[in-house]
C-alpha cells in the first residue's frame, strides 16, 4: 500500500529535527545554511516552546583556562559534588560533557550570528563563577526573548516548520532510522516524514542514560543543567 494511502500528507526532507527548543532551533538552522532541505517538526510553537520557552537568564558551560576539555569533564566526574551521583551510576555520559566543553566558545560565535545576544547590558560578557575556582560556569544572558528569535532565524533560513505537531514513532529501514510519523494536534492530520538523516533534540543533554541507568532529580535543576 503506497504511503499516500494511508497518510493526509507525505513529507520527503534531507535533515529532519525532532523538537524545537533551544537545540533543536539551531540544529536545523544550522542544516539549512548548508543547503540542506530542513524539516523541524515541534509540538508546540518554536516561538515558545521548550525549557527556554519563558526566557532564560544564564547559558552554557565553559571549560577552566589552561585546562584542556578532557582534563575538566575528568574533574567533573571525579569532582566532589558528583562523586556520589556517579558512585551510584547516574552520571550522564562524560563524552556528551567532553563535547559541550570542546565547542563551548564555537557556540556561543554560532548563536551571535543566528541573532541571539551573548552579552551584557555593557557589551562585555559577563561570566558567572564554576563550581570549581577558576572555572567559567556559563554567561549571564537577556533572553527573555531567545525562542522567539530561534523562531525567525529557522524561518528566515527556509526551513520547513511543522509546529502543533506530535511525533508519534520513528521509521526504520533495514535497522536505519529513516523518517517519522506525526499527528497535527489541531487538525488530526496524519504525517509520515521520510528523512535521509534525523536529530532528535527533545529535551535536555542531562537525560540521555544508558537503558539501564535512570535519571535523578529535576532534569531542569541546578546540578542537571549546569553540565
Amino acid at each position: 500500500m503506497a504511503l499516500e494511502q494511508i497518510a493526509d500528507n507525505v513529507v520527503e526532507t534531507d535533515v529532519l529535527v525532532i523538537g524545537g527548543g533551544i537545540a533543536g532551533c539551531p540544529a536545523a538552522a544550522k542544516a539549512a545554511e548548508h543547503g540542506l532541505n530542513v524539516t523541524l517538526i515541534e509540538k508546540a510553537k518554536p516561538e515558545r516552546s521548550g525549557c527556554a520557552g519563558q526566557g532564560i537568564d544564564h547559558y552554557g558551560v565553559f571549560p577552566r583556562e589552561g585546562m584542556t576539555p578532557l582534563e575538566m569533564v575528568k574533574r567533573w566526574v571525579d569532582g566532589p559534588m558528583m562523586g556520589a551521583v556517579n558512585g551510584r551510576g547516574r552520571f550522564a555520559d562524560p563524552n556528551i560533557s567532553y563535547r559541550i566543553f570542546s565547542n563551548a566558545f564555537w557556540t556561543m560565535e554560532e548563536l551571535e550570528k543566528l541573532g541571539i545576544p551573548m552579552r551584557w547590558d555593557d557589551g562585555e560578557f559577563y561570566w558567572t563563577p564554576g563550581i570549581f575556582r577558576g572555572t567559567k560556569s556559563g554567561l549571564r544572558v537577556h533572553w527573555q526573548s531567545v525562542k522567539p528569535l530561534m523562531a525567525k532565524a529557522v524561518r528566515k533560513r527556509g526551513v520547513n516548520t511543522l509546529e502543533r505537531t506530535m511525533v508519534v514513532d520513528l521509521l526504520t529501514n533495514d535497522g536505519r532510522v529513516a523518517g517519522a510519523t506525526a499527528i497535527n494536534t489541531r487538525t488530526g492530520e496524519f504525517i509520515v516524514i521520510k528523512a535521509k538523516a534525523i536529530v532528535i533534540a527533545t529535551g535536555l543533554f542531562a537525560r540521555c542514560y544508558d537503558g539501564e541507568t535512570p535519571s535523578f532529580g529535576n532534569t531542569s535543576s541546578g546540578i542537571t543543567g549546569a553540565r
